[in-house]
């Protein structure tokens, strides 16, 4: 007999369907029928029924087509039978899982759209989904913008690439991030961006306050690049004395300057076919930001107090907690520069902007820590938890308040306070709009 107050399972889902399935106006506005073409047809593949419904209910309401299956196989029958515009297929499916039902689909129907979705989001399976071809990667629950919005977007892949496909073959391998932890929704858009760009040989610019990563970002990014064979060569310019800062980047001939008694290579000839990490790139000076525009752009350098040409084949990846557009308003730093590292940016959330990570990362680092001691892991119990979200929330309560304290006391009579940039922006985006 069931306690008082208790929900029966079907009350349960109920709740879950009104979690799930907002009816309200979407702010982003309905998919009429007049934007697609109404054949767009949607497999949504669960082994929950009521999962699947609640789902599928979410995309008819925005005029789709609907069908379900319940299994891998199930799933491919019903692929068989007829196509699909966009596939949307939970994760863990019992024996066989939507990795499984994904790597099908990327040999048989490459242009269909796979999207992933799961209540277990890590790492791996995020990294893993995205670099196997999974046009993208929602963690339940899902709301019913968010999935509006991504099938719009897949419909427009699948239609701009039906005309071009393309037969390759994913061999690359999954990327693991072993040394960051997080599932929130700001780390999984890291961890696909990492993946959709470690191929590349663009040059990237990482953002984030100190202790967010930085350099394992960077790390993942050359060790699943094709110059993971070659060298990851970090410094950080900002630890590094300013009059020896140009010989450890470009390196120097013997006699050069005193105490210079043999040549000796620097950095970006150390990284040859690598990947060199240029941490704190926002404080390097004026002349030796003139000489890695170079590189960058003539793949070449001159060692200090050489004459010759040296080649080099690098992919900058550079990093900052500094505010680089700020610097290059105010003439500290190389516009030209900037657009060449900034190609591709990540940027990085700080922990009290994803305190939903910090169970995630206590455990990491309690396993970690275990392993390199060799001891049993021990537990992190539930008081101690709790301290460590009430530190977080008093420390991110704590920096509005001094933003608050700092605005009062940079006040003087009639003048207004100075808020912090992105306070500025807003009051500043709503003087705009009402004319101010």
């Amino acid at each position: 007999m069931r306690r008082q107050g208790s929900l029966s399972p079907r009350n349960a889902v109920r709740r879950l369907t009104r979690k799930w399935y907002k009816m309200a106006p979407s702010p982003l506005g309905e998919i009429s029928m007049e934007d697609r073409p109404p054949a767009d047809r949607i497999l949504v593949v669960d082994d929950e029924p009521d999962v699947a419904r609640i789902i599928a209910r979410l995309a008819e309401s925005f005029g789709y087509q609907v069908v379900v299956a319940d299994s891998v196989e199930s799933a491919l029958a019903r692929i068989a039978e007829s196509p699909f515009d966009v596939v949307l297929t939970d994760l863990r499916l019992g024996q066989r899982d939507g990795l499984a039902l994904l790597r099908h689909l990327r040999s048989v129907a490459r242009d269909v759209p796979v999207v992933l979705i799961t209540g277990q989001a890590t790492v791996d399976s995020a990294m893993g989904a995205i670099r196997m071809g999974a046009f993208d990667y929602l963690a339940k629950p899902v709301e019913r913008d968010a999935i509006g919005t991504l099938l719009r977007r897949a419909i427009e892949r699948r239609r701009a690439t039906e005309s071009a496909r393309r037969e390759t073959t994913a061999t690359t391998p999954t990327i693991v991030i072993a040394s960051i932890a997080g599932k929130s929704p700001a780390m999984i858009e890291v961890y696909k961006t990492v993946a959709r760009i470690a191929g590349g040989r663009s040059s990237v610019l990482i953002l984030g306050e100190s202790g967010t990563g930085k350099e394992l970002v960077a790390r993942a990014l050359h060790s699943q690049s094709p110059r993971a064979l070659h060298s990851f060569v970090p410094v950080n310019v900002s630890a590094i004395p300013e009059g020896l800062l140009e010989s450890e980047l470009f390196g120097h001939v013997r006699g050069a300057f005193t105490g210079a008694i043999s040549s000796r290579r620097g950095l970006f000839e150390e990284a040859h076919q690598g990947t060199p990490f240029l941490d704190e790139i926002g404080d390097l000076s004026p002349v030796l930001q003139a000489k890695l525009l170079r590189v960058i752009q003539e793949q070449s350098l001159k060692p200090v107090g050489g004459n010759d040409e040296i080649k080099v084949d690098v992919r900058i990846v550079a990093a900052t907690h500094r505010n680089l557009e700020d610097m290059v308003r105010r003439g500290t730093f190389r516009e030209d520069l900037y657009f060449r590292i900034n190609v591709v940016s990540i940027p990085l959330p700080p922990l009290r902007d994803r305190g939903a990570d910090i169970p995630v990362l206590v455990d990491h680092f309690l396993r970690k820590h275990a392993q390199q001691n060799r001891v049993v892991t021990p537990l992190c119990t539930p008081s101690a938890l709790a301290a460590l979200l009430v530190r977080v929330a008093r420390k991110c309560a704590g920096a509005r308040e001094r933003d608050r304290t700092r605005s009062a006391a940079l006040a003087r009579g009639g003048d207004h306070a100075r808020l912090p940039s992105r306070a500025r922006s807003r009051r500043a985006g709503r003087g705009r709009a009402f004319g101010g």
